[in-house]
């Protein structure tokens, strides 16, 4: 699904997934920036669409 981003009040985009992940790694977005993807309502921060996420979880200790 395409993605838009709003950074600032200003919106970017659509962007595919891949796009997303590409302009993550390189610094171009940020995992704080705003997004909507199609068919979705509202926006949350990019860290919280699934396969976006840049750092690997934490995992509890045994």
């Amino acid at each position: 699904m395409p993605i838009t981003i709003n950074r600032d009040g200003e919106n970017f985009g659509p962007y595919t997934t891949e796009e997303v992940r590409d302009l993550l790694a390189n610094g171009t977005l940020k995992e704080d920036d705003l997004a909507h993807e199609e068919g979705t309502e509202g926006w949350v921060p990019l860290r919280s669409l699934p396969g976006l996420q840049t750092t690997a979880p934490i995992e509890a200790e045994a």
